[in-house]
């Protein structure tokens, strides 16, 4: 099969499967809409009166049922139901049975529960909802467990800043809408799971377990990896590295295992005759069993759905069509849940095995070969979709991957029958893991030494979906350009020839960079209850002013808030990292972030000796030569032609503390300002008008989350903004304070507030300034 050989009409099922597909697409943009059962049922009713009257089916009102099918069908699914939002932050008591393996993280444990029950004091609801259980301490449960829960129900985080993962939507994909967090033995076992998926994943804990008493923590992480698809037990910054490198499939569980699964059974019964019925059962048993120890992804269930098919085309002696296979896993999935065809690992699956099918045979003919031209034809396809989700482009991931994949064969086969023999005795198991575990651990730093090093991989902004859509279009039609060459040459001359391909090239990169020119962008990050502002000039310089903080809390501002929005303006490199004062909530970000990125500069207030934070800012910049300048009142910094940046506050002649020693920056681009307060309180407030500064700015950042010990309508008098925009989150401070609130919204002034909005991006392009917020107002 060649990648011209693509035949549409002859592949009804991937015709119907594309159009299902976009139906769920517009289901997903057009959500809780009733249009799309009224239109299909109205276009099914046409298709069938048409059909009643000739006989046949209208083939684009059918095509059209299976969009609002599509459409209809995610709407039915992936909403979450009415009934229990009135019951948020509430705690409530229930029982249901655990439906994943538990996945260890910073606060405990999480897995998936489907409840049978749920009630807050006499009130109960109807069960049948699956929510996630987060759960402090080391749970004992296993898939199939009946547990008793009590705990507060909640909305799962959703994203609230550009590059952010929308946990909410991925679990909304998953068809689960709450989570509920246990409080103090908040969880008991009611009765063990009775059933083979229990047993299984008894069994696959005895393997792990194993495997903790007879290799190294590393190695056994990595091999559950392989293994299970459990990657738990690897490290953050080795998982970054893989996905650097372009390997980091060999962690999802696919086409690789279950042909090794496969190739046991058919090994196995070589020395016997078996009918090809029998073959067949015994294979499709065999890939149940290994489906249940590793649990639903869509990339094993698209592999063990290729191989049923594959396994049923060799039983009744037919070949099988590859195009026609993946359409029928796709569908098969998506009937069963239609969100998944916004999850990545779906979308990464079926691109990867489509592009290894439709271009390797292309590939191959251009003289690449039959080992490198399959991990070309994968990495092509899926370089789109890794820009998107990963901001990366990995150079060598096709060299490689022809390592990785061969070397991985022989490590997951090691292993399988390592676990194979661990059910005959356990110690005959062990070499083969050894043996799986010393050459993983091989290939896994040989690997690590090629994803460290940042020229092997590309660092991209986030493309717009337009140039996705683009450039899959051109993979589609690259093994075809080949037959229009002719054309080309026989309708344009040579020198239009060279004037065309130039107007694309100027298009293309007029296109890419039109949204950037002459523009300033400040971003105010939603960090909570904190400050954390990205700016961005005209010229390309950045600055990051503050990163936020969770004093006394797990969670990561820096990895899991400015690490995603920095990827995703495609930057290796910050030039300016400001740190207005020392409060966690302003520099727990920097300290976490700063590592990842090459800063040029950092600048501070006037250091404190015995500051802590100051002292460990100080020991990073030493150990990544940062120079590290503290600057006061009456400097400026000059980012680039058009911006500087303003000191107005502190002044060096006198010594002050807490939150009065923020800075206070003036950032001017040409006739638009913006004034960044830190958190400055009244006594610098005060100072500062007294010093007659010249305080005027379009936007206003509220000193300290709009505390009412920075209120003064005098200050704000002499801003004269038009719009304010304050950070702050829940807290127990009453911040913003109503009087701070209602000084502007009585004078009809923009109040923006993260808590509420998200991110607040603004923009400029010298004059005007203008304002959206990243989760829309209601």
């Amino acid at each position: 099969m060649t990648g011209s050989s693509l035949h549409i009409r002859k592949r009804p099922l991937l015709v119907l499967t594309c159009f299902y597909g976009l139906g769920i697409i517009f289901g997903f943009y057009f959500k809780g809409s009733l249009w799309w059962l009224i239109l299909g049922g109205l276009t099914f009713l046409v298709n069938l009166i048409y059909f009643i009257r000739k006989g046949k089916l209208q083939s684009t009102l059918f095509l059209l049922c299976f969009v609002f099918f599509g459409a209809l069908w995610y709407n039915l699914h992936c909403l979450p139901p009415d009934s229990y939002r009135h019951w948020l932050d509430e705690v409530v008591e229930g029982q249901g049975t655990v439906i994943s393996y538990p996945r260890p993280g910073a606060a405990g444990l999480s897995f998936m529960v489907d409840l049978h029950r749920l009630s807050r004091g006499e009130q109960e609801l109807p069960g049948g909802i699956r929510v996630l259980l987060r759960t402090k301490g080391d749970a004992q449960v296993l898939p199939g467990t009946v547990v008793g829960v009590r705990g507060k129900l909640s909305l799962p985080r959703q994203a609230r800043n550009p590059g952010e993962f929308d946990y909410r939507q991925y679990l909304a994909n998953g068809q689960i809408f709450y989570q509920l967090t246990t409080q103090d033995n908040g969880l008991t076992v009611i009765s063990e799971g009775q059933g083979v998926r229990t047993w299984l994943a008894r069994e696959r804990e005895k393997i792990a377990s194993h495997l903790a008493q007879i290799i190294p923590l590393k190695e056994r992480g990595l091999l559950l990896g392989v293994l299970f698809g459990d990657k738990s037990g690897i490290p953050d910054t080795d998982y970054e590295a893989y996905q650097r490198a372009g390997v980091v499939h060999l962690f999802a569980v696919s086409g690789l295992h279950v042909g090794f699964v496969l190739g046991l059974v058919w090994a196995l019964l070589s020395f016997w005759e078996v009918r090809p019925l029998f073959r067949l059962l015994l294979g499709a048993g065999c890939l149940t069993v290994y489906f249940f120890l590793v649990g639903w992804t869509a990339s094993i269930v698209r592999a063990i759905i290729m191989a049923l098919v594959g396994l049923v085309a060799l039983t009744v002696g037919k070949k099988q069509d590859l195009y026609t296979t993946l359409a029928l896993a796709a569908l098969i999935i998506l009937v069963a849940n239609p969100g998944e065809l916004l999850q990545t690992g779906f979308q990464l699956s079926f691109v990867t095995t489509a592009g290894l099918i439709y271009l390797t045979p292309w590939l191959g003919n251009l003289g690449l070969g039959k080992i490198l031209a399959p991990a070309v034809a994968a990495q092509l396809a899926g370089i789109p979709l890794g820009a998107y989700y990963f901001n990366q482009i990995s150079l060598v991931a096709p060299f490689l991957n022809i390592i990785a994949v061969g070397a991985g064969g022989i490590i997951v086969g090691l292993a399988m029958i390592g676990s194979i023999l661990y059910f005959v005795w356990p110690p005959l198991g062990d070499p083969f893991f050894l043996g799986a575990g010393g050459l993983l651990y091989a290939l896994s730093e040989f690997i690590l030494w090629w994803g460290r090093q940042e020229w092997t991989g590309l660092i991209v902004p986030t493309p717009p979906l337009a140039l996705i859509v683009i450039l899959y279009a051109f993979l589609f039609l690259a093994p075809h350009l080949y037959n229009f060459i002719p054309y080309w040459r026989s309708f344009f001359p040579p020198v239009y020839r060279q004037r065309i391909l130039t107007a694309f090239i100027i298009i293309g990169i007029t296109c890419f960079l039109w949204p950037h020119m002459g523009k300033t962008q400040v971003v105010f990050l939603d960090v909570g209850q904190g400050d954390s502002i990205f700016i961005k000039t005209p010229g390309g310089k950045t600055i990051l002013l503050d990163g936020g903080g969770t004093p006394g809390s797990d969670y990561s501002i820096g990895k899991q808030v400015l690490k995603p929005f920095l990827r995703r303006q495609g930057l290796r490199k910050i030039d300016l990292v400001i740190m207005s004062h020392s409060d966690t909530d302003h520099s727990e970000g920097l300290l976490e972030v700063i590592p990842y990125f090459n800063v040029g500069q950092i600048i501070v207030p006037p250091l404190e000796q015995g500051d802590k934070v100051e002292e460990a800012l100080l020991q990073v910049a030493r150990k990544r030569n940062i120079p590290l300048n503290s600057v006061t009142a009456g400097q400026y910094i000059q980012v680039d032609d058009q911006v500087r940046l303003e000191v107005l506050h502190p002044d060096g002649e006198r010594i002050w503390h807490g939150n009065n020693k923020s800075l206070v920056l003036k950032l001017i681009y040409q006739e638009a300002e913006w004034l960044l307060t830190g958190d400055i309180e009244n006594e610098a407030i005060a100072y500062l008008l007294a010093q007659k500064e010249d305080l005027r700015a379009d936007i206003l950042k509220l000193p300290h989350h709009g505390s009412i010990s920075s209120y003064s309508e005098e200050f704000y008098r002499q801003v004269g903004p038009w719009a304010v925009i304050v950070s702050a989150g829940i807290n127990k401070f009453n911040h913003p304070h109503p009087r701070v609130r209602g000084y502007f919204s009585e004078r009809g002034i923009p109040f923006y507030l993260t808590r509420d909005n998200g991110a607040i991006i603004t923009w400029s392009k010298g004059r005007k300034i203008e304002a959206r917020t990243f989760i829309p107002s209601l």
